[in-house]
């Protein structure tokens, strides 16, 4: 019994140590990880001569190509940019995540070697009570060792990981430059002649079809935008949880993160309604 109480004191001192709630900072992290709109933003721009190559002709169809095979490239590492930065809060989420540094089957094996017994009377309660106290006492141990390590990854990922994502919003400069002037090779379509009801036809249907292209750049640019703003919000998150790492469980921090997970929930609930 003396040990049980001794465990029971050492699981309070060590909870008073201080525990924080990571629950903040996982939500954070995995909304970093999906902002799979980027991804399908990039594949975009890689096939921009097939959207807009029934549209150019020699000189421009020339370039075309050329920019072209510059995007297949180029896609690959901006691809591998995106996966890296992703993987890199996946990685976060599962550091803050509430099993990550778990003993439950060192647990589970302590609690079966302890058994109700007539000799010493222990009861089946005693025997339930030394699992959860040795449970309280090392989550209680383990969280500050997880809080040590996330505050050491942070710290070591925080100048990597605001360099790639201001590269990231760099390149969606190129590809918003891109869509204008895919915009702007729409503009054929209008050139059409109305001297005889089938150029009248003819002129109708491009007409149609240039007011779709416009109204699909329209949705994509809102889509670019969009991604953009999350960007800003991801990075500054993490700047926050690098200038509080070594105190993760401050209230400021975790209202912080709170308010820039709604942020991000809203910009998704808007890219999952644009179509790009």
């Amino acid at each position: 019994m003396r040990f049980l109480i001794r465990l029971c004191l050492l699981g309070v001192a060590l909870f008073e140590v201080g525990c924080a709630n990571l629950k903040e900072v996982r939500d954070y992290a995995g909304k970093a990880s999906q902002l799979t709109a980027y991804r399908e933003l990039t594949q975009r721009w890689a096939e921009t001569y097939q959207r807009e190559r029934p549209y150019l002709f020699d000189n421009d169809l020339l370039l075309a190509r050329s920019e072209n095979d510059g995007r297949k490239e180029a896609v690959k590492d901006l691809l591998k940019i995106h996966d890296t930065v992703s993987l890199y809060f996946a990685v976060m989420g599962k550091l803050a995540g509430d099993d990550t540094f778990s003993l439950k089957v060192n647990l589970d094996a302590l609690t079966r070697q302890i058994k109700v017994s007539e000799l010493t009377d222990l009861e089946k309660k005693q025997v339930e009570a030394y699992g959860k106290l040795a449970g309280i006492v090392s989550s209680t141990i383990l969280s500050g060792y997880q809080q040590q390590e996330i505050a050491r990854y942070i710290g070591h990922g925080n100048d990597p990981v605001q360099a790639m994502l201001a590269g990231m919003r760099q390149v969606l400069k190129v590809y918003l430059g891109t869509l204008r002037n895919e915009e702007g090779r729409f503009g054929y379509l209008l050139l059409f002649k109305r001297e005889t009801p089938q150029d009248r036809i003819l002129a109708a249907l491009a007409g149609a079809e240039q007011a779709r292209l416009v109204e699909r750049a329209d949705e994509t640019r809102k889509k670019l935008i969009a991604v953009d703003l999350a960007i800003v919000k991801i990075a500054q998150g993490h700047q926050e949880l690098y200038n509080s790492r070594h105190d993760l469980g401050n209230r400021e921090l975790m209202e912080q993160l709170e308010s820039l997970v709604k942020e991000l929930n809203s910009l998704n609930d808007l890219l999952d309604t644009v179509r790009g």
